[in-house]
């Protein structure tokens, strides 16, 4: 039999692809406030209420001109794509994914039966060592690099220094901020949110 195109399992897959969909991606991306695309799954926000109509034409005669079939709706202004929550321009993080990422910061941070030179000298370790928590912060900005949620960002600062204030003064909640933010400051460790504004 004749067989058109490629198997889906070569290394050279991606790169053809890219380059087979570079005009119709351009052509969504202009028409867009957000597009991506991963693999054969792509979301594209549009800017205007006609665009809709225009870029349903494009793919249909896109379609047409290279045998494929393209399956695609057009959603409300809320819809979910891969890791990600679209509301309204804000881009955010799925729960789940927000659960499972501070339940490894937590973990990091339980709290210890010690006095509070050895647990400052720890904090200092459980950041800055291999695979440390700088690492995993660094790593949840690198994997979610889209999301601009700017209560999600505070959210995550604030349940992480909960973590952090709970690790060096037991279940006191935030009795001690002030002191809490001068061993965060001695030991130049970054609020969460400083870091997304320093890797955006």
């Amino acid at each position: 039999t004749q067989i058109n195109g490629m198997h889906t399992g070569t290394p050279l897959t991606n790169y053809v692809l890219n380059y087979f969909l570079y005009e119709f991606e351009n052509f969504l991306a202009h028409q867009a406030t957000f597009y991506m695309r991963v693999g054969d799954d792509f979301v594209c926000v549009l800017k205007k209420e006609q665009s809709d109509v225009l870029v349903q034409k494009f793919i249909k005669k896109f379609q047409e001109e290279n045998k494929l079939e393209i399956c695609f709706d057009i959603l409300d202004d809320d819809f979910e794509f891969l890791a990600y929550k679209y509301t309204q321009n804000t881009i955010s993080v799925r729960d789940s994914s927000v659960k499972k990422f501070l339940s490894r910061v937590s973990a990091k941070l339980q709290v210890l039966d010690a006095d509070l030179e050895t647990k400052i000298t720890l904090l200092d370790r459980i950041y800055n060592g291999p695979n440390g928590l700088y690492e995993l912060q660094k790593q949840f900005l690198l994997d979610y690099r889209f999301f601009n949620s700017e209560s999600q960002i505070k959210f995550l600062s604030r349940e992480i220094k909960r973590y952090q204030n709970r690790f060096l003064f037991g279940y006191q909640g935030f009795k001690n901020i002030t002191e809490l933010n001068l061993i965060l400051k001695s030991l130049n460790i970054t609020s969460f949110e400083k870091l997304f504004y320093q890797y955006k």
